[in-house]
């Protein structure tokens, strides 16, 4: 029996830890060091093990927030790629933001908004119909 919560069958934390930190180090050879690979494994482990009400499968969760967080390591490093383009606004006011947001036309982004939009409408119907009956 594992001495975590009585989860019989189930690896420990470390073992899976491990594992992961050796197929993550695979997968970013040559942009991370396997010593990188393997601390953010565990510190993100730990990050989530500080709130975690559930731990049966923190490991696995650990592990995908891991590659998470490598991936950004090396996209800021320039060694891959974004799938899609990222934009920040930055306003200490918070004066604009949305307004420049919502003329910024850059191909797929209006259209993504917009099904957003509609998507959000149409569960805020379903779900309080109410509260969309007063929007003006």
């Amino acid at each position: 029996m594992n001495a975590q919560r009585g989860q019989e069958g189930l690896l420990p934390p470390d073992s899976v830890l491990h594992r992961a930190a050796e197929r993550l180090a695979q997968q970013f050879a040559g942009m991370v060091s396997e010593e990188t690979v393997e601390r953010v494994g565990f510190e993100s482990y730990a990050a989530l093990a500080r709130t975690a009400n559930v731990s049966t499968h923190l490991p696995t969760v650990a592990e995908k927030f891991a590659r998470d967080r490598l991936v950004a390591l090396a996209q800021s490093r320039g060694l891959i790629g974004k799938p899609v383009p990222e934009i920040l606004y930055v306003c200490v006011q918070n004066s604009g933001r949305s307004q420049m947001a919502a003329d910024l036309d850059l191909d797929g982004i209006r259209t993504v908004r917009d099904e957003i939009r509609q998507h959000v409408q149409q569960l805020l119907t379903e779900l309080t119909p109410d509260l969309t009956a007063h929007r003006s």
